[in-house]
């Protein structure tokens, strides 16, 4: 039987080394690409490549580099990634798949300007909506969990409870919800992280509970139900796969898979 697919070389012309970043249901494929010896990112719609345009003040245009795209509409997706600034910076940028020529900057918290601004930023997640998640970084390395709405540069700290401390704490992944939720970890007692949720971008955190006997726990990716995946970590450095339920119920501790002793066939018992 012939098969109906084959292979095909997607590399845009003058770039080699191409790798793709991601790829979503409707084929729209983000990917990095070298072209004279620079870091390239290119959005690949329909089988049609389109450099995404780097930042207008970073000398030399380059380098950008592609981390994600989301799962919008075939010519509406977001594609999130980084590029260096004018002051050879890396920057969170998000671009549109339909305009591949016009970087939207992700500012960090206070602007790039001004008393106690942040520096620089960094993307984790991108919902369908182009809701986007990730850190604001300030000059002594110190990360403020972040969102930016749709289209926006404009950078909004998520919610931590009343006498909680934003600072580290880390935005993993953000679902694809109608309201979209937000999954990470905050530092926690004793230097151990807490997995927790934000119901909302505008809602403070809960706290997700630790199954019994595991020491901490990171909350790594939440669906479109709201179920929730991470990894609990126990005496002996034993990692766990944990699910929690809608909302951070639960959690249920995932069975491993039991591995036995190889028998020899020629060694009889």
């Amino acid at each position: 039987m012939q098969s109906a697919f084959a292979w095909t070389d997607d590399n845009p012309s003058a770039a080699s080394q191409c790798v793709a970043a991601d790829v979503n249901d409707a084929g729209t494929v983000a990917e990095n690409c070298k072209v004279a010896d620079a870091s390239t990112a290119y959005v690949v719609l329909s089988g049609n490549p389109a450099q995404l345009a780097p930042l207008s003040g970073t000398p030399g245009g380059a380098p950008c580099h592609v981390l994600m795209i989301n799962n919008a509409q075939l010519g509406h997706e977001t594609v999130a990634g980084w590029c260096q600034d004018a002051n050879l910076v890396k920057q969170g940028v998000v671009w549109s798949s339909a305009s591949p020529g016009s970087p939207v900057q992700l500012l960090p918290l206070g602007g790039l300007l001004g008393l106690g601004a942040a520096v620089r930023t960094e993307v984790t997640g991108v919902s369908v909506q182009g809701t986007v998640i990730g850190s604001s970084i300030d000059a002594n390395s110190t990360g403020t969990p972040v969102y930016w709405a749709a289209g926006s540069g404009t950078a909004n700290a998520l919610a931590v409870p009343l006498l909680a401390q934003q600072t580290n704490c880390v935005a993993s992944y953000i679902s694809n919800a109608a309201t979209p939720s937000v999954v990470g970890y905050c530092p926690g007692a004793n230097g151990k992280a807490s997995a927790v949720l934000w119901a909302n971008v505008s809602s403070a955190y809960s706290t997700l509970p630790v199954p019994n006997g595991a020491s901490y726990c990171v909350a790594q990716q939440i669906n479109v139900n709201g179920l929730i995946l991470g990894n609990c970590v126990y005496g002996g450095d034993t990692h766990r796969a944990v699910v929690w339920g809608t909302g951070g119920t639960g959690p249920s501790v995932l069975a491993t898979v039991m591995v036995r002793a190889r028998r020899d066939p020629l060694v009889r018992m």
